[in-house]
């Protein structure tokens, strides 16, 4: 029942949230914004409607909060690799 989240090594996976929103931190725009010096302007950092499916990319992090239905997937035809970590509180 406690959050995770996801980072993406390598690949690309698939993530469909059903039942609650989460939050996904793209490492290519947090990279931009760190170059330019924009760390406040939360350019990175999005949220993702219940119900909606996203694409992460290598350097992505997902936030997904406890207790909800979902699916994580490698749709293509290349090996996907990322390393899932919780939540303590």
């Amino acid at each position: 029942p406690t959050g995770g989240m996801l980072y993406v090594e390598s690949g690309e996976f698939t993530v469909v949230n059903k039942t609650s929103a989460l939050t996904v931190t793209r490492g290519q725009a947090l990279q931009e914004a760190m170059a330019a010096g924009a760390m406040d302007d939360s350019s990175y950092i999005e949220t993702i409607a219940a119900g909606q499916e996203t694409t992460l990319t290598a350097g992505d992090v997902a936030y997904v909060p406890g207790n909800i239905a979902g699916e994580i997937r490698n749709d293509g035809d290349v090996a996907a690799e990322g390393k899932i970590g919780r939540a303590h509180v």
